[in-house]
């Protein structure tokens, strides 16, 4: 990917969000409202913004996450093997 895609998707991303000033949100709108690929993004970043804290709050979800989650080793081994001293 390039920077000026990178650069796109965050302004679009701040946008959403509404972290842009009015300033920024008005220059943004008068500069990428025309242009159909952006808002396509524009579209695929709110329908996330709006899906996501659904998808987070699914049992099935938060059961596998903590399940993924590494478990801390406080064992005399891996503190041998890691330098540690049991005081992180």
């Amino acid at each position: 990917m390039d920077r000026e895609y990178d650069d796109t998707q965050r302004l679009i991303e701040l946008y959403v969000q509404g972290s842009l000033s009015s300033d920024e949100a008005a220059e943004f709108e008068e500069f990428f409202m025309d242009q159909p690929e952006i808002l396509a993004e524009l579209e695929a970043h709110r329908a996330l913004q709006q899906t996501l804290p659904d998808v987070l709050d699914e049992p099935e979800l938060k059961c596998g996450l903590a399940r993924d989650k590494p478990a801390q080793d406080s064992s005399p081994q891996h503190e041998a093997d890691t330098g540690g001293d049991g005081n992180n």
